[in-house]
């Protein structure tokens, strides 16, 4: 496009990949010009540029991106309605609309063409509801404010909510976000946020096309957003102002649920937490308690396999262990009891020659 040089590149649009990927892609900012992007396979693209009658509507070095062998992105405009209408039919849909983006649950990745939102499927144990008191207040309020959107437009306020779950590693908080994401993805678009870089290049361009629909955000281990990181020598951009106009600043989204979960929760910087508004809900997940555990071994082993001694030598566990004991039985036919003491040995050894608390003195515990 010769003459793209005088307008402006920040608009965006949202396009399906052939893989399924749906990515924002900038297009130029004009009022003169309605501009298409559209996606391709290179035999399309192809047909498509011999069939143009003028071809210097595309800059190869502008609007045509080659994502890989057999994917190319185009954009450009057609300053006459009868040429418009022709492009139209050539090449998949152009820009995606609001809703055209299915529920489900989705990956945000950073790549050098823009943001891309990645279809994803969740694969962990079958959740256990574990009869934990906080675990079923949690997800109340959760239905509970999924539920509440008209009264919240009633009084003139975004429908959002962050929820912080933190607490020792290995309590089940992956667990448990994965079973709301599991609940929620036929009637919410659920999005995973594994790099602060979604923050730093404008994630906000899929904002228009969601937020008509709850979109729920997690974030795994949020400290890892906020520690600080340099790349080739250079200071690494930070990422928590972002962070916080996300959360309740101007590109506050509407229908935003968030949930965030972490181990150290000491690292967090108290203006990310100490504001109703960014996390309104502050939750710790502890190792199981005496009817969690039982509920857990007697859910996988059956009640006939779980005595009061099983219960006392557990205490202190945390549901990655269950687990493991739970395997070595079932799977490898072990005694119940000999797989508790291996594990009893193996914490002796770890806190002999491994050091895992932050005072380096190997006094940390695995269970207590």
């Amino acid at each position: 496009m010769s003459n793209g040089a005088r307008v402006r590149t920040t608009a965006k649009k949202i396009v399906k990949m052939p893989d399924g990927n749906w990515i924002a892609v900038s297009v130029p900012d004009s009022k003169r010009f309605e501009y298409t992007v559209k996606v391709f396979t290179a035999k399309e693209f192809v047909d498509f540029y011999s069939s143009l009658e003028r071809r210097d509507w595309l800059d190869w070095g502008q609007d045509v991106i080659v994502v890989d062998n057999d994917t190319i992105i185009a954009r450009w405009y057609a300053d006459e309605e009868d040429e418009a209408k022709k492009l139209e039919l050539l090449g998949n849909k152009d820009a995606a609309k609001s809703g055209d983006i299915p529920f489900g649950i989705y990956r945000a990745e950073y790549s050098r063409w823009g943001v891309k939102l990645c279809p994803m499927k969740i694969n962990q144990d079958k959740y256990i509801d574990l009869l934990s008191e906080t675990t079923r207040d949690l997800l109340d309020d959760i239905a509970a404010f999924t539920a509440a959107s008209a009264r919240f437009k009633s009084l003139n306020l975004l429908h959002k909510r962050g929820i912080l779950l933190y607490g020792p590693p290995g309590t089940g908080k992956t667990m448990l976000v994965n079973h709301i994401v599991d609940k929620y993805k036929d009637v919410a678009h659920v999005i995973f946020l594994d790099s602060d870089e979604i923050f730093l290049h404008n994630f906000q361009d899929f904002r228009e096309i969601l937020q008509d629909k709850l979109t729920i955000f997690v974030i795994e281990e949020v400290t890892a957003f906020l520690q600080p990181r340099s790349i080739d020598d250079m200071p690494h951009l930070d990422a928590l102002p972002q962070i916080l106009t996300f959360l309740d600043g101007q590109d506050s989204w509407d229908n935003m649920l968030m949930l965030a979960t972490t181990n150290f929760p000491e690292r967090i910087p108290i203006n990310l937490v100490d504001r109703p508004s960014r996390f309104d809900r502050i939750i710790r997940i502890d190792q199981p308690d005496e009817p969690v555990r039982r509920k857990y071994l007697e859910t996988v082993l059956g009640k006939d396999k779980v005595t009061r001694e099983i219960l006392d030598k557990t205490k202190g566990m945390s549901v990655a262990h269950l687990k493991e004991i739970c395997v070595q039985v079932e799977v490898q036919s072990k005694p119940i009891l000999a797989v508790i003491k291996e594990m009893e040995d193996r914490k002796a050894d770890i806190g002999r020659y491994f050091m895992p608390n932050d005072k380096g003195d190997g006094s940390g515990a695995l269970f207590t």
